[in-house]
């Protein structure tokens, strides 16, 4: 029976973290933007990079490494079109292919880059330029790119995201290899979970130092439970940034709400 008010007050805080907080910052931002007169579309526009790796391993199945496969860079974007493009191909061996054109293109949710007007130059195992090739056209198959493409004209920061958005570009910062976008990535999806379990947990938190409180005492209870809570807040934040230092790992970010789950239970008990 104790259960199920928590299992309802849980569901609620979730459906609003991850469904109406995240909508209601976007329509906010994009609000304030327009008073502004800011176009994020414009924004971050110059110097776009793109890298995808690929994995390999040698005879020794032990011995895995990953290497840059596709690695993507372009002046700037404009309506869309990518100005002045070069994709580099390796392989485990080294540079094999340099393209330059003069435009390149993803339409849709296409997974190809299609350069115009542009140079192919292979290169030799010396590592001098072999044979060259003048095109009007040329497909590449790249759907990491393609993806990290359509997901950056999306224009979301962290806060406007839910938490398949987070997931998908999750996904595709493992294949990048970008530990610190990973880790970042990883903080914000867990605390979405975090934040709804984090209310129920200081909401029985005040609830057992009200009850435990001595009459003559009680009006101190309020200020016990900010006190305990700011230093689980504090607490939470050297654990954030133990976790974006690397010194420990993702999960250890549910160890506040573990703390406070634990000390609930211990003043319920002395009930």
């Amino acid at each position: 029976m104790f259960l199920k008010p928590i299992d309802k007050t849980l569901l609620i805080l979730f459906f609003s973290s991850d469904f109406i907080v995240p909508y209601s910052n976007h329509q906010a931002a994009i609000a304030l933007e327009s008073v502004m007169n800011i176009n994020r579309e414009r924004l971050d526009n110059n110097d776009i990079i793109y890298k995808e790796l690929a994995q390999t391993s040698k005879s020794d199945l032990s011995n895995k490494y990953k290497f840059i496969k596709y690695l993507f860079y372009a002046e700037k974007l404009i309506d869309h079109k990518m100005i002045n493009p070069t994709l580099l191909i390796s392989d485990s061996q080294g540079l094999k292919v340099i393209i330059n054109s003069q435009i390149a293109l993803i339409y849709g949710e296409s997974k190809c880059l299609h350069f115009y007007n542009g140079v192919k130059n292979t290169i030799n195992q010396d590592g001098s330029f072999g044979k060259e090739q003048v095109f009007e056209q040329i497909v590449v198959d790249s759907p990491n790119i393609c993806q990290q493409f359509q997901l950056d004209r999306e224009k979301l920061d962290d806060r406007e995201m839910n938490i398949l958005q987070i997931y998908q570009r999750l996904i595709v910062s493992n294949k990048l290899g970008d530990m610190n976008k990973i880790i970042n990535l990883k903080i914000t999806l867990f605390n979405r979970f975090n934040l709804p379990i984090s209310c129920v947990i200081f909401t029985l938190l005040g609830s057992s130092i009200g009850i435990n409180m001595r009459p003559k005492i009680k009006y101190s209870s309020f200020s016990l439970t900010l006190l305990i809570i700011g230093a689980i807040k504090v607490f939470e934040a050297i654990i954030n940034a133990l976790i974006i230092q690397r010194y420990v790992p993702v999960f250890a970010i549910f160890s506040p709400n573990i703390l406070g789950l634990g000390i609930s239970l211990y003043l319920l008990s002395r009930r």
